[in-house]
């Protein structure tokens, strides 16, 4: 709930309504929520059965917390301690969520109360928020992509729910171009799923080919040889109205990446920072926004590519680690498990992963917060140890029910 706020007062504030009061609210529920993760993770009972998963997470998150630390004695400006402590700060520890996915009675817990409280309160304050800001609903019912991988063990009730509250959250803001991106990887999924492909050959082909693809297209743009973001850019016939100036026309294939690319490694490069980065408290030089887009006098926090954000505040070391994190949860989800749900949140990861040299927007919100969830539950080897009859079973039972086949922890 704490999270959904969040997000509510955020994109609110974008438009002039609690610009001031909604940060400092935001700031508090937020460390508020930290503390509870905190309490969660702290627990001696939790266990990390793969070992390299383990290794992976703690170093990550320990190299994470020293450049925070880093960030705290670099930082200069009234602005790098605000983007310290309000944006890299917070987005570090919501991986903390992660140990919240291990425990089967919460996850449960929680996609039951996102479903059945949280997506009806985003659907009654909708005519509100749609005249304000029509980006809010879409992003509080973001999760719904992820979640659309469990239809087939849910009630059909709750699957027509589902799949209405994702034609409604396209049309209310169809400029949301990650939105809609993320749904059509969790429809083509559900395909393979259906499709009965979710079979050990296919899956080490899809494996191998997209933790190859995305590398191997960044190599290609930085080398000059082939910029993929300039082909797309050449076709036609993808504009979409935008309704809040209700006149212009935006292009969804418009190269909005390239830039991003030469102006954040540039400018890591000429601060010696590749191997670092230049800490969570610092901004990277603009030409292109200057002062908009979240840029000050030239100066800009974030990008709207997740690897770039990693690479500017975390350096090359930062980067691998997530990917190399990524990479080994994607082949537990995918080749160590006896259910259908497992193989699919695996694919799914893997599309995350891939997004993250395009999209992912670095903050604090629902996106991740689920997307830490969902990590922390294919990790579970309790959970991918159960049949696609025990999932449904799980799934479908009320959580408060005896019976039901719940865990204290994995």
């Amino acid at each position: 709930m704490g999270v959904l706020v969040i997000d509510l007062l955020r994109y609110l504030s974008f438009d002039g309504i609690f610009f001031a009061f909604g940060t400092h609210l935001s700031a508090f529920i937020a460390y508020t929520s930290l503390f509870v993760f905190f309490g969660i993770a702290s627990r001696k009972d939790i266990v990390i059965e793969d070992k390299k998963i383990s290794f992976y997470f703690k170093i990550y998150l320990w190299y994470l917390g020293l450049n925070i630390i880093r960030g705290f004695f670099i930082a200069n400006t009234y602005w790098e301690y605000k983007f310290l402590l309000l944006n890299s700060f917070l987005f570090t520890l919501i991986s903390f969520t992660f140990y919240l996915g291990k425990y089967l009675s919460i996850f449960k817990n929680l996609v039951h109360f996102y479903i059945k409280r949280l997506l009806f309160i985003a659907l009654i304050i909708l005519p509100f928020t749609y005249f304000v800001s029509p980006q809010v609903f879409s992003r509080l019912v973001i999760a719904v992509g992820p979640l659309l991988l469990f239809t087939p063990f849910f009630k059909k009730k709750w699957v027509l729910f589902l799949i209405g509250v994702v034609i409604l959250s396209h049309w209310s803001n169809m400029l949301f171009r990650t939105n809609i991106i993320k749904t059509i990887f969790s429809v083509l999924i559900l395909g393979v799923y259906y499709l009965n492909l979710l079979r050990p050959f296919f899956l080490k082909i899809v494996y191998f080919s997209v933790l190859v693809l995305p590398m191997g297209i960044v190599f290609l743009g930085l080398t000059g040889q082939y910029n993929i973001f300039e082909e797309f850019s050449k076709t036609e016939g993808y504009e979409l109205e935008n309704r809040q100036s209700g006149e212009e026309y935006e292009s969804q294939t418009v190269d909005t990446r390239t830039f991003l690319y030469a102006e954040v490694i540039a400018d890591v490069i000429k601060n010696n920072s590749v191997l670092f980065g230049k800490s969570p408290s610092q901004a990277y030089r603009s030409y292109f926004f200057y002062n908009y887009g979240g840029a000050m006098n030239g100066m800009r926090y974030r990008s709207e590519v997740h690897i770039l954000n990693l690479f500017l505040h975390f350096g090359i070391i930062g980067v691998i680690l997530y990917l190399l994190f990524l990479v080994r949860i994607a082949y537990l989800a995918l080749f160590q498990t006896k259910n259908s749900l497992s193989k699919m949140l695996g694919l799914l990861i893997l599309t995350r992963y891939m997004l993250s040299f395009l999209e992912e927007f670095t903050q604090y919100d629902l996106n991740w917060y689920f997307f830490w969830l969902i990590m922390g539950l294919v990790s579970s080897k309790k959970f991918r140890n159960m049949t696609d009859a025990e999932i449904k079973y799980w799934l479908s039972t009320n959580p408060k029910e005896k019976g039901a086949i719940e865990s204290n922890i994995n």
